[in-house]
């Protein structure tokens, strides 16, 4: 998986046309057009260590499941053991009868307790389009936080 998404962000790099950023936090909406800089500083968040496909032989389980709904494969793999943060990645997979398969969104979960708050990270890559990041910060005693983070290269979904 890391290997796909470093493609995608390479094919990002060959073009570096405008990029959105679009954030929502607790629904307070901004949105702005950000270098290719800042777009690499928030795409290394898919790049989780977890996904070396060694560890991840290791630590998860794949089942798998054609969705009659959306016509796509879906690879699904769980962590079998509590170690990992991630949980969970779920693989959408185009089928094409005239070329080679291909991916269409790479999901995954985290989750983690940072001193007394649990932090679950949702993340979601639209090859080709954008990425977006859910974080739900739940603090012991508090309210949670909800902050969406989506960056947009395919100018098709600026509106979205």
């Amino acid at each position: 998986m890391l290997d796909f998404l470093q493609g995608d962000i390479r094919r990002v790099d060959s073009f570096a046309s405008g990029i959105l950023r679009k954030t929502t936090v607790q629904n307070k909406k901004d949105s702005a057009y950000i270098k290719l800089e800042e777009f690499h500083r928030l795409a290394d968040q898919f790049l989780l260590s977890e996904l070396d496909s060694t560890f991840f032989r290791q630590h998860f389980e794949e089942t798998s499941l054609m969705d009659e709904s959306s016509g796509q494969i879906n690879f699904i793999y769980t962590a079998v053991t509590p170690e990992p943060t991630l949980r969970q990645v779920i693989v959408y997979i185009a089928p094409s009868p005239d070329s080679y398969d291909k991916i269409d969104r790479i999901y995954m979960e985290t989750a983690m307790t940072r001193n007394d708050t649990i932090i679950e990270k949702k993340y979601n890559w639209k090859m080709d389009k954008y990425f977006y990041v859910l974080t739900i910060s739940q603090p012991k005693d508090g309210t949670p936080v909800t902050r969406m983070e989506k960056v947009i290269w395919d100018p098709r979904y600026f509106s979205e």
